[in-house]
């Protein structure tokens, strides 16, 4: 059904939306009774001559849209089609009709929540899940597309999922996955995170929406992130598997919003810490903090750290935090992280890396405990101009971005040391000497580094989708860029795909260290 044309969805879903309620979920009805139903009722929405009639009037297309056998024929277009003359004629009166928001008109917003309310109390609400999942996606479609409702229908959203009362429930409350096995994030939790990270995505330009946004995650999320994160921590390295990252990933991709978004009154990481969340965050460090999946936990501990130096050395003081932080520069896709705690914290992690194993702890090779890249930031730069290829400018590319996130994060407060704007002075003027302004500069490359790019945020992981094994569509864009690459891969050219990535990063690089001298945080 959502692979349906855009240009009906919204009069479509309306439509499912007023069947939901006609359905009788609350009535106790068995769950195999009410199935045939909703299927039918899906196949009759996805008919032509339904779906030509939910649609609004053409503007364009003179072709009639095809019409199943047997269906009513409206008189419009009962007779002979009109010449061409009086088709041209009317199109002016279509396109002058003021647009209908058949949504609001008819209470949608309304019936899908009551639907919610009346699955949650069905005896088979477990089952129910994945319906209820989409529904509350089509409310997000909504609400992306019209910001003033953002407060007061996510309001009413958490309530009817029951997410308010859901950091005083008893551990294990939450919902189950298909099979009977305990889910990994309670249901409504998992609802509630997935519903604020696409929004910000889908509205990432709209500033109604991101303050909307953190808004509701300061006054009902906070008890429930600090609930999540600690009960995700509790299983220790034994639970580390993909569904428990991936559930990771997706509360401090929350986290990481709560910080990022936050208006200039408030002191997020405070709230932060006295929630209990950065106690979360510093006990999932050392169980995922070098893996390659921690991208979103590395990028919330290391936006805390630099948002307040009380967050920070509460973390170092929580037992295998040091030592976590210290290890990341043995992982490449956590250097940037590792360069980044050097930079703040270099006398704590110094420490850290001299002081001898602990009783009992396995000591790893000799060749595994070398760092896999320089955890210095003068070092990633000088490394990054004089090598020129595409991993030391990735990586450099990654170290910038990330520091550039901390710097407004922090308010401009973070100091980064007269080392570092020294550093930074040198790799600018050597990429100006090398090209690094030329074409391309607005340009965001892919990294290249091994890692994620720490600068950029993408969508949220659906928990089912990870536990299912699928994944989002990365765009149009993103799959012509794969596919030509590709191309120029297979026919022998990946030296001419590197060099055209390194030409991408000189400029990214040099845009980002302009970005750090003149207000990404403070460098004396």
């Amino acid at each position: 059904q959502r692979k349906l044309g855009a240009g009906v969805q919204q009069q479509q879903r309306q439509g499912l939306a007023e069947f939901g309620i006609g359905m009788g979920l609350g009535s106790g009805g068995a769950l195999e009774d009410v199935w045939p139903s909703l299927q039918s009722r899906l196949l009759h929405l996805a008919a032509p001559e339904h779906l030509m009639a939910l649609a609004p009037p053409p503007t364009t297309s003179k072709a009639s849209a095809p019409r199943a056998s047997g269906a009513p024929t409206p008189a419009s277009t009962a007779s002979t089609a009109p010449d061409s003359s009086s088709s041209q004629a009317a199109l002016p009166a279509a396109s002058e009709q003021p647009a209908v928001d058949v949504w609001a008109d008819t209470g949608a917003t309304g019936a899908v929540l009551a639907l919610l309310r009346t699955a949650g109390v069905h005896e088979r609400s477990k089952d129910l899940q994945p319906l209820v999942s989409s529904y509350v996606a089509l409310l997000g479609d909504r609400l992306a597309g019209h910001p003033s409702e953002v407060d007061s229908v996510l309001e009413q959203l958490w309530d009817a999922l029951g997410v308010k009362g859901l950091a005083s429930m008893p551990k294990g409350a939450g919902g189950r996955r298909a099979g009977g096995a305990p889910a990994v994030l309670p249901a409504e939790a998992s609802l509630a995170f997935n519903t604020v990270c696409n929004l910000a995505v889908q509205a990432a330009s709209s500033s109604q929406v991101r303050g909307a946004l953190w808004r509701q995650v300061h006054t009902h999320l906070l008890g429930v992130l600090e609930r999540c994160l600690c009960d995700l921590a509790a299983g220790g390295p034994a639970a580390a598997n993909p569904q428990t990252l991936a559930a990771v990933s997706l509360t401090c991709q929350v986290v990481a919003l709560y910080l990022e978004h936050a208006p200039g009154n408030a002191d997020p990481a405070a709230t932060l810490l006295s929630a209990g969340i950065v106690r979360g965050l510093s006990l999932l460090l050392p169980i995922y903090a070098s893996q390659p999946g921690g991208e979103t936990l590395r990028a919330a501990a290391s936006l805390t750290a630099a948002a307040s130096a009380d967050g920070r050395k509460w973390m170092l003081a929580v037992p295998g935090v040091s030592a976590a932080l210290v290890s990341m520069a043995r992982s490449e896709p956590a250097l940037p992280h590792a360069v980044l705690w050097h930079l703040l914290e270099p006398q704590a992690l110094a420490a850290a890396a001299a002081a001898p194993p602990k009783p009992g702890a396995q000591v790893q090779p000799v060749e595994q405990q070398a760092p896999c890249g320089p955890t210095g930031i003068a070092e990633v730069l000088q490394q990054g101009v004089q090598q020129g290829d595409t991993p030391a400018l990735g990586r450099m590319h990654a170290v910038l971005s990330l520091m550039v996130r901390c710097g407004q994060v922090s308010g401009r407060k973070v100091s980064w040391g007269r080392e570092a704007e020294s550093a930074l002075r040198q790799a600018a003027s050597a990429l100006r000497d090398t090209g690094g302004s030329g074409a391309g500069a607005g340009t965001s490359p892919n990294n290249s580094s091994g890692g994620a790019d720490a600068g950029t945020a993408g969508p949220a992981m659906s928990i089912a989708a990870a536990e299912n094994g699928s994944h989002g569509d990365g765009g149009s864009d993103r799959a012509g860029t794969d596919a030509e690459e590709q191309k120029e891969h297979s026919a022998g050219g990946a030296g001419a795909l590197h060099e055209r990535r390194a030409h991408q990063l000189r400029p990214a690089c040099l845009k980002l260290i302009k970005q750090l001298l003149t207000s990404g945080g403070k460098t004396d």
